[in-house]
């Protein structure tokens, strides 16, 4: 026989090469054959009788299925129009408050944004105020360790030109900051500038 023909049986039977050898004749497979019908191979009627009690279980689930239905309509209709308004009143009043907390949350991130600038709301958003208070503390450490006084940082909070020649001009005035310091808040305001005028 083929020996292409006989590596496909033996993947397709699982058989090795001791149970199906290159050196077997087209009569000894046909025994093979024989020998193994209802073993290696499935009979028609195995077949058969398999669909059979797929078809039996599939309608039983069918029905199992149009029970449970029946059963969950049942129960809905014997629900008096007081009881349906009261479950569509709870899934409305479920609805509002997820609105309401979703926008809080905007709010509180806003809140915290423009009360710790120099502390992501993130970290600080749903905590306590002893918690919020607790984390800007050690962030501020951490912060004033690797950049200086991190209090002294603000946003950008300019929307024109203007206010940021104003801010300079503050600058300028300011006899309090060093030449250095003044220096270098001159030239980031500098830089506000030229950004906001690309924009």
């Amino acid at each position: 026989m083929d020996k292409k023909l006989l590596a496909l049986f033996r993947k397709l039977l699982a058989l090795d090469e001791k149970a199906l050898p290159d050196s077997i004749s087209p009569e000894d497979f046909g025994k093979l054959i024989e020998a193994s019908d209802g073993k290696l191979f499935i009979k028609p009627e195995d077949f058969k009788n398999l669909q059979k009690t797929l078809s039996d279980k599939d309608v039983n689930l069918k029905k199992l299925q149009e029970a449970v239905e029946k059963a969950q309509k049942d129960k809905d209709d014997k629900l008096s129009d007081s009881d349906k308004a009261l479950v569509k009143m709870t899934e409305t009043v479920k609805a509002l408050e997820k609105s309401i907390s979703d926008m809080s949350a905007v709010q509180e991130t806003k809140t915290l944004a423009e009360k710790f600038p120099d502390i992501l709301p993130e970290l600080l958003i749903g905590k306590k105020p002893e918690e919020v208070q607790g984390i800007v503390d050690r962030q501020r450490e951490v912060n004033k360790k690797l950049y200086g006084d991190s209090q002294q940082f603000a946003p950008p909070d300019y929307s024109s030109e203007a206010d940021i020649d104003e801010a300079i001009e503050e600058v300028k005035g300011d006899g309090e900051k060093g030449g250095e310091e003044s220096a270098v808040d001159v030239l980031g305001l500098g830089r506000q500038k030229q950004s906001l005028s690309k924009d």
